[in-house]
């Protein structure tokens, strides 16, 4: 799951939402550091990565990419997820993906003057460019592949993850719809655990 999954499986709560970023970023006990309301999308955050990696059917599907991508690919499969989500809003979501986005960007703003400076940043460049929307189209996230490929330390195939897409789009879509509900369930019934804590 990249960020617009991560976003919608905080369930429109908006410490939820900003905890669940910071997990991206926030390492071991640290999270201990913030808040209990952002200490709780933290731990969402690494249920939410922890489960998709467990899962039988978003684990063969990264080991039969393998052979292309390497290493890269369950990250790799975390951003088709997210394109599949974008296209298939509407199967999850009353609300337009666009004001979703939108809303998103201005509840984590509210939150930003109590988070570190490099999360601030994020946040700045997640509205500014409209990360959250962008996954909607093959020319937006293929900007997220982009990013990765400069990230990248490893030798990879990721320029190759946009074709990759178009051939094998019909089964990953399929996976992803057969996933994301059962993603959705757990991590209601996760939030419920964290609350009788």
């Amino acid at each position: 799951m990249n960020f617009l999954a991560h976003q919608f499986l905080s369930f429109d709560d908006p410490a939820l939402k900003t905890g669940n970023l910071l997990g991206e970023f926030v390492k071991g006990k640290d999270y201990q550091q913030y808040t209990p309301a952002l200490q709780k999308g933290i731990l969402l955050h690494r249920k939410i990565d922890d489960f998709t990696d467990r899962h039988p059917l978003v684990s063969e599907l990264s080991k039969s990419m393998h052979t292309t991508f390497h290493k890269y690919s369950p990250v790799i499969v975390d951003i088709y997820f997210d394109y599949c989500l974008a296209i298939n809003w509407w199967r999850f979501s009353d609300q337009n993906l666009n004001d979703f986005a939108q809303n998103t960007y201005a509840e984590l703003q509210s939150f930003a003057p109590i988070l570190p400076d490099r999360i601030q940043t994020v946040i700045n460049r997640m509205q500014e460019h409209d990360w959250l929307s962008h996954y909607q189209t093959m020319e937006g996230i293929q900007i997220s592949f982009n990013n990765l490929i400069h990230r990248a330390r490893f030798d990879n195939n990721i320029k190759e993850a946009i074709s990759y897409l178009y051939v094998h789009q019909k089964n990953i879509e399929a996976i992803f719809l057969e996933f994301f509900p059962e993603i959705i369930v757990e991590c209601k019934g996760y939030l419920k655990g964290l609350e009788r804590i």
